[in-house]
């Protein structure tokens, strides 16, 4: 038997927002999954103010795309074109804790996962902290 992995990782950029201080943070750097399981991808955020947590994926050599967004306010959760609710979705769960699941995970779903936030509060332009993190999809070949 022999394994293959592909690896996801995450990590912290924090980008400063216009006349306001926003956290946000994704407690682990990496995560491994086994083909055909699932992965939750934790986002945690420091403001009540905050509207939307955006889903981002960045697959080796290709430029980041946006998944989904999450409206707290609402519970909603909006897939962008191409994207399915089959293999997707958002939460909250708690106050201030967001997740993304990603289900039946293949080796497709491998890259850097990035959550970001959106304060609906701010008048100008916000530039908020934008959290990425690592998603490895194991698969299991014969030899």
């Amino acid at each position: 038997v022999q394994w293959s992995a592909y690896s996801i990782h995450l990590l912290s950029v924090p980008i400063p927002a216009a006349q306001t201080a926003l956290t946000m943070n994704q407690p682990m750097v990496s995560i491994t999954k086994q083909a055909g399981k699932s992965a939750r991808i934790h986002c945690e955020f420091a403001q009540k103010s905050i509207t939307y947590i955006h889903w981002y994926r960045q697959q080796p050599g290709k430029a980041p795309q946006r998944l989904l967004y999450y409206n707290l306010g609402t519970s909603k959760q909006t897939l962008d074109s191409g994207f399915s609710s089959d293999k997707f979705s958002a939460y909250r769960k708690k106050d201030l804790n967001c997740f993304l699941e990603i289900e039946t995970l293949g080796t497709s779903d491998a890259g850097t996962y990035y959550c970001a936030g959106w304060d609906s509060t701010v008048t100008q332009l916000p530039l908020l902290p934008v959290q990425k993190k690592s998603l490895s999809v194991v698969t299991r070949s014969r030899t």
